[in-house]
C-alpha cells in the first residue's frame, strides 16, 4: 500500500495566504483562498483644517500602509473631488510636493493605497487652506522704494513672518539662504504688483525637513535689487 503523505503550506505574501496540498504522487492543488486590498491610509501632514500654510514647499505626508504597492493622491479645491488639483497614481513613496496651488484657497485631499489584490479604500478626507501673501491697508499710500522689513519676531520658532514692499510691479524672488549661502526654500517666486507683502517661513527647508536651529539669512531679489534679512531659528 503506498503511503500518502500530505504536505500542507501556509505562505502569506502581500496580504493573501495560500493552501498547497501534496499527495506524494506528484499531483499538488494550490490557489488563494482569499485576497486582502491595503487598508486606508492614516493622513500626516498638513495637520486637518490648517490654515495659512505656506505655498513653498507644500508637502503633503501619509503614514506607510501595510502591504501597500503604490498610492493615489487626490487633491481638490471641492470636497467632492469633481476637479483635481493633483491626482497622481503610482506613487511609491508617501509625500508629495504639490504645485499649481494658490494663495489664500482652500483644498481638500485623500490617498488610496494599491497592491495586486486591487485598490483599498479611501483615507479620511482632510483640507488646508493656504496663506493669504497680501497684507496692506487699502488707504495707505504704495511704497516708495524697494524694502524688505525686518523679520518678526527674531529670534523665532517655529514660524516667521518676511514683509517686502515693491513700488511697482516686479518679478520677484523670495529665498531662505543659509550661512553657507546654501538656499534652503524659496518662499515665493513669479509676478507681483506694487504692494507689501507678508509671508510666512515654517522653518521647514524645501523637502518639508525642519531647518537645524542656527543663523539664516531671507534673500528678496526683485529687478535689479537684493536685499537680505538676518534671521536666528531657534529649536
Amino acid at each position: 500500500m503506498n503511503k500518502i503523505m500530505l504536505v500542507l503550506a501556509v505562505s502569506v505574501i502581500c496580504g493573501a495566504w495560500a493552501l498547497n496540498a501534496d499527495t506524494g504522487s506528484g499531483e499538488s492543488a494550490s490557489g488563494f483562498l482569499t485576497s486582502m486590498t491595503p487598508e486606508k491610509p492614516v493622513l500626516d501632514r498638513p495637520a486637518n483644517h490648517l490654515i495659512d500654510v505656506s505655498l513653498n514647499p507644500l508637502l503633503l505626508t501619509w503614514h506607510p500602509v501595510p502591504y501597500a504597492a503604490t498610492y493615489t493622491l487626490q487633491v481638490s479645491r471641492t470636497p467632492g473631488f469633481k476637479e483635481f488639483v493633483a491626482y497622481e497614481t503610482g506613487l511609491t513613496d508617501t509625500a508629495f510636493a504639490l504645485t499649481g496651488h494658490r494663495w489664500d484657497t482652500t483644498y481638500y485631499w485623500r490617498v488610496q493605497a494599491s497592491n495586486a489584490a486591487g485598490a483599498g479604500p479611501y483615507s479620511i478626507m482632510r483640507t488646508f487652506t493656504t496663506a493669504e501673501p497680501l497684507a496692506i491697508n487699502e488707504n495707505d499710500a504704495l511704497p516708495e522704494r524697494f524694502s524688505l522689513m525686518p523679520v518678526y519676531p527674531n529670534p523665532f520658532n517655529p514660524q516667521v513672518m518676511v514683509t517686502f514692499q515693491l513700488p511697482q510691479t516686479a518679478d520677484l524672488t523670495l529665498s531662505v539662504v543659509n550661512s553657507m549661502g546654501q538656499t534652503v526654500c524659496t518662499l515665493a517666486s513669479g509676478s507681483f504688483e506694487a504692494g507689501t507683502f507678508t509671508i510666512p517661513w515654517d522653518g521647514n527647508d524645501s523637502g518639508g525637513a525642519h531647518a537645524p536651529s542656527g543663523m539664516y539669512f531671507c534673500r528678496l531679489e526683485a529687478d535689479a535689487h537684493v536685499l537680505t534679512q538676518k534671521m536666528l531659528l531657534m529649536r
